[in-house]
């Protein structure tokens, strides 16, 4: 009584009066629980549901029963019981729950967000590998065709300065190319088709193709450094 806020004189002692005042969509369950009792298919009676207390407010209850009286045929006569009011637990519980469900939806969004930026992402990547290959065929081919004039004018009657400069044209053209296969291979390796294969290295012909590539710009800066020096002096 003093829980729902009702003197004793305003709520008679039958089953009517208890099951008025539980919460509507409480009261399927609380029903179905305890013609369960009074069927006798169980003994002991346990709910938690919500209650309507006399001024509107709705709590939640962990109510318990027992059968306490039957008559000759057996069957219940009287069910005696008591509830605990748990509503602030319960509240908690909700709230919990609630913040557990936010959380998952969360992780839910996050999830799919880092699983649309992989696909981006990846698509990006082959888009950038796909460019690659195509510039690379695309550099290849007119490349391979300076190389090749050079070679032939090599045969060519031509003086020696002319033939070492052509060299040089030759070799800084086949480096060229050593790097576009690198950037090609680059290419491949992201597109998961790159196959390592052994090949002998030339390290002599490797330095003077170095050297090819800088020694004209060390002679101009040599030069460069030379006429600041004299016009210091």
């Amino acid at each position: 009584y003093r829980t729902l806020g009702y003197s004793p004189e305003e709520i008679p002692e039958n089953y009517e009066s208890f099951y008025d005042r539980v919460f509507p969509e409480d009261k399927p369950m609380v029903r179905e629980r305890v013609e369960n009792v009074r069927r006798g298919d169980i003994s002991d009676y346990l709910s938690e549901h919500r209650l309507i207390k006399k001024n509107g407010d709705v709590i939640w209850v962990r109510d318990r029963g027992r059968v306490v009286a039957r008559d000759d045929a057996g069957h219940p006569t009287r069910i005696l019981g008591s509830f605990a009011d748990i509503t602030e637990g319960r509240l908690a519980q909700m709230q919990l729950a609630g913040q557990r469900d936010t959380l998952e939806e969360l992780v839910v969004i996050r999830t799919r967000e880092l699983e649309s930026a992989k696909e981006a992402a990846e698509a990006a990547n082959l888009a950038k590998s796909a460019f690659l290959a195509n510039m690379s065929h695309e550099i290849r081919t007119p490349l391979n065709a300076i190389t090749g004039m050079a070679y032939l004018i090599q045969r060519g009657g031509l003086t020696r300065q002319q033939a070492e400069q052509l060299s040089k044209l030759q070799g800084a053209g086949e480096h060229l190319l050593e790097i576009i296969n690198a950037i090609l291979d680059l290419s491949k390796i992201e597109a998961g088709k790159f196959e390592l294969e052994q090949q002998a290295v030339d390290i002599p012909r490797m330095l003077a193709n170095v050297g090819t590539m800088v020694r004209q710009r060390a002679r101009s800066e040599e030069r460069r450094v030379g006429k600041e020096c004299r016009s210091r002096w």
